[in-house]
């Protein structure tokens, strides 16, 4: 299996006296649930329940945490997440012109332990944690099997290691291709903010034990309801050409549920993949739905942390 670059990647380290009470009142999870669970999803939210960032975070170093968010504008996620660092005895460093994250697909763990330099175990559920001399190794979902993302210093030995092994490169259109068509929903294609961070029905990225943060008003309120205004669906089309964000979702009576958010054209099986936003009106896995004149059926997105195959969700 190929691997891509993450190009986009944000990462930061979080250090300080401090880091652990700032982090836990600025991201929606627990973040001392990294030393038992090697990394968590976490979320810093404006104070109407929206996504500014999705971070993936690891205890890299001991009192200091990785926080790795997939893409978006650097300097603007950056800011968001140090917007209420005041009197704090914390230290925010940006490492992300040191690093470069790799993702591997399915690749065989020993063929990683083999360029990485240090053993890796094969896991079949997400943030399997494998730590190098400053690199980092953790199972992650993004496309229909559990692959790998490599976090690698850019003087690594490694990385010239994984050039030379062989193994395809995709393009960034390739991997999001893989990414769309498993139905993983990311931050900030699908997940941003412009939606609920509850609508994603991301619940392993939130906490509701420890305490205040940021958004928690809105998270509480709509689990005291019971149910979201919206919900992200992926759908799988018939014929590619319909999709693009905004193209219209209507449900068999022809009123409109929601609009299409991100969309790709699977040339291998000459369908379509999209994610969409639509209205909670008593949708299910396996719903026939409209885009444009085509049908379309609705699949449960795939979450990550245990990861059933596409047939058994």
């Amino acid at each position: 299996m190929p691997y891509f670059i993450q190009s986009q990647s944000i990462l930061l380290d979080v250090s300080g006296k401090d880091s652990t009470r700032y982090l836990n009142a600025r991201l929606s999870n627990d973040i001392r649930l990294i030393d038992s669970q090697g990394g968590i999803l976490a979320a810093a939210l404006t104070p109407q329940g929206k996504t500014q960032a999705l971070f993936a975070a690891y205890r890299w170093y001991p009192e200091r945490v990785l926080l790795h968010c997939d893409a978006g504008e650097r300097e603007v996620i950056v800011k968001a997440f140090k917007q209420y660092l005041v009197a704090d005895r914390v230290e925010v460093k940006d490492l992300s012109s040191e690093y470069l994250v790799f993702h591997l697909f399915d690749e065989s763990v020993e063929e990683i332990s083999a360029i990485v330099g240090v053993e890796v175990k094969a896991s079949n559920t997400e943030f399997d944690l494998t730590k190098g001399d400053s690199n980092l190794v953790v199972s992650r979902l993004r496309s229909e099997e559990i692959g790998y993302d490599l976090v690698l210093r850019k003087e690594s030995a490694a990385i010239k290691k994984l050039e030379e092994s062989g193994i395809p490169l995709l393009g960034p259109d390739q991997a999001r291709t893989l990414r769309i068509r498993a139905g993983v929903p990311a931050f900030p294609d699908e997940i941003n903010e412009q939606s609920l961070f509850a609508e994603s029905g991301l619940r392993h990225a939130i906490s509701f034990k420890k305490g205040c943060y940021v958004g928690q008003e809105v998270i509480e309120r709509v689990d005291a309801i019971g149910r979201v205004p919206r919900r992200l669906w992926s759908l799988e089309v018939g014929m590619a050409s319909y999709l693009e964000p905004g193209v219209s979702v209507l449900n068999a009576d022809g009123l409109l549920l929601g609009k299409i958010v991100s969309a790709v054209s699977d040339s291998d099986s000459g369908r379509g993949y999209a994610f969409a936003y639509l209205k909670n009106d008593r949708l299910e896995e396996g719903s026939q739905v409209l885009v444009g004149d085509m049908g379309a059926r609705l699949r449960r997105p795939r979450l990550g942390i245990s990861v059933p195959s596409s047939t058994e969700q």
